[in-house]
């Protein structure tokens, strides 16, 4: 039955040829002629529908209209849970008027992938008291601040056990006395294309993310970066298809 449907010419809704050869191998077992919009010399619709499934209806209409044929569309786009869903259908034009791949890197910020629950401990916090936190949140590295809150460093769990368990006064040494002072950092507005070198030439799995003002507010979590980097690949791969 859906042979007999599809017999004869679908006219793609696309004027790119990459388009052209995924609906080749999805109908690849009906006797189809498959072309597409150019081949008609049908200019590309205002794409202003409000879902994925409304603009590929508008292209879909529009080569049908324009070649008198049956016609099939798709449309796709990234959907970034930590950006609230965006930038949707608006993908393509997120990444530019060129669909560049690093227009849509710069386009993500640090605060739009970042995590806002995050654990520290004063400066003047005993090691005991470091040693506890750690321990209940299962952390394998515990930011240290001083009373405004700035960053001043971070203490591994492996490094800070060395030195707690070899001393007699545990009690009595400070959280500052054995954290790494050059710990890595971002800034709220640095951009992934500015983070992922940081990721690449340093095994921390997490950094800290800083204010202006050198303030801790919250930490990057390695896989959040290479989900948004990865799904960054994904669209400007499909933006190149459409």
């Amino acid at each position: 039955m859906v042979s007999k449907i599809l017999d004869g010419e679908i006219v793609i809704a696309s004027h790119n040829k990459g388009k052209i050869i995924e609906f080749s191998d999805l109908f690849k077992d009906y006797n189809l002629n498959l072309s597409s919009s150019s081949d008609y010399n049908i200019e590309e619709p205002e794409e202003n529908g409000s879902s994925f499934a409304e603009n590929a209806l508008i292209k879909a209409k529009a080569t049908m209209l324009g070649s008198k044929k049956i016609s099939i569309s798709d449309d796709s786009g990234l959907c970034v849970d930590c950006l609230n869903g965006e930038p949707g259908i608006y993908s393509a034009r997120w990444a530019g008027r060129n669909k560049d791949f690093s227009v849509a890197m710069r386009n993500i910020l640090v605060k739009d992938i970042m995590r806002y629950d995050f654990t520290s401990v004063n400066k003047d916090e005993s090691l005991s008291i470091v040693r506890d936190k750690l321990r209940q949140k299962k952390l394998g590295d515990i930011f240290v601040t001083d009373d405004e809150n700035l960053l001043l460093g971070d203490i591994c769990v492996y490094s800070m056990a060395d030195k707690a368990f070899n001393t007699d006064d545990d009690i009595n040494s400070r959280a500052i006395d054995v954290a790494d002072l050059n710990t890595i950092r971002v800034n709220l507005i640095d951009n992934l294309e500015q983070i992922l070198p940081i990721y690449r030439e340093n095994s921390k799995s997490v950094v800290a993310v800083v204010d202006d003002k050198g303030k801790l507010v919250g930490i990057l979590n390695q896989n959040d970066v290479l989900i948004a980097y990865k799904n960054i690949i994904i669209d400007t791969r499909r933006s190149e298809r459409l």
